[in-house]
């Protein structure tokens, strides 16, 4: 009995060791098909890479050119951008130039304004009879002929 319980036992374990092996095997054959599979892949994208190769070096020396050209341009640019500072510098300085005389235009006018608000009301204030008597003088005074030609411009008329 002993001689059949090895021999039982010599089974299961052969069995035990055939599977094992067997695993072992299939996990072999797996890892070979996919070291072959990205092998021929690695062949693909090498063939891709020498055919794509004289793209990159079309692409590189396009961009070399152009980054020659961008450098053109920018020093074209920043001379430009120059010119345009100096010119806003100048402008700056015409605006500031022009924005005194219009505060002196305004502060002179603002002088003015009374007075010619002064003159219209004192003009409104004539009568037909003081028009008439200034016309019955043959020759006013040179101060009144003054007056009058201001009157004169001030309402839009020709002076005589």
């Amino acid at each position: 009995t002993s001689y059949l319980e090895l021999i039982t036992t010599y089974k299961a374990l052969l069995g035990e060791k055939r599977n094992e092996v067997s695993t072992l095997e299939k996990r072999y054959r797996s890892g070979l098909e996919q070291i072959y599979e990205a092998e021929e892949q690695v062949g693909v994208m090498k063939k891709e890479l020498i055919e794509l190769q004289p793209v990159l070096e079309k692409t590189s020396k396009e961009t070399d050119e152009m980054l020659i050209v961008i450098d053109k341009e920018t020093i074209t640019a920043n001379a430009k951008k120059e010119v345009v500072e100096k010119d806003a510098a100048a402008a700056d300085v015409s605006a500031a130039a022009a924005k005194a005389i219009k505060d002196d235009c305004e502060g002179e006018l603002a002088v003015a304004m009374p007075m010619l608000e002064a003159a219209l009301q004192a003009l409104n204030t004539l009568t037909k009879n003081d028009i008439t008597e200034v016309k019955s003088m043959k020759s006013p005074p040179s101060g009144v002929k003054l007056v009058m030609e201001a009157v004169c411009i001030m309402k839009g008329l020709k002076a005589a």
